[in-house]
């Protein structure tokens, strides 16, 4: 079995996965709101840096 693929997903596809993710994150971070909450900056930071990182991968690279 291979663990990673290269597979093209509709757009209906990622949205589903998309709202999973919210909606498990939005869980967590309701149980453990109180250690989110003492590093919030930290979270911040690291969301900032990844959307720059995304932003860079859609706009500045090639399509093969």
């Amino acid at each position: 079995m291979k663990l990673y693929k290269t597979k093209r997903w509709p757009p209906l596809e990622v949205d589903f996965l998309q709202l999973s993710c919210s909606c498990f994150g939005i869980i967590l971070g309701a149980y453990f709101s109180d250690f989110f909450l003492q590093y919030i900056w930290i979270f911040i930071i690291v969301g900032i840096l990844a959307t720059f990182r995304i932003c860079y991968f859609y706009f500045f690279t090639k399509d093969d």
